[in-house]
């Protein structure tokens, strides 16, 4: 298993926290969901 974190910006932050909710999802979640997608692509 490998763990990958990830530094966001200041910007990013802002969108993420504003992004999530619009999803009905807290951020870790709505970021988990995110990246799963961008997995899924790059595959």
């Amino acid at each position: 298993m490998t763990t990958l974190t990830i530094e966001p910006s200041v910007g990013q932050r802002d969108y993420y926290s504003k992004a999530a909710p619009a999803h009905g999802l807290p951020v870790d979640k709505w970021v988990t969901q995110v990246l799963d997608a961008a997995d899924r692509c790059t595959a």
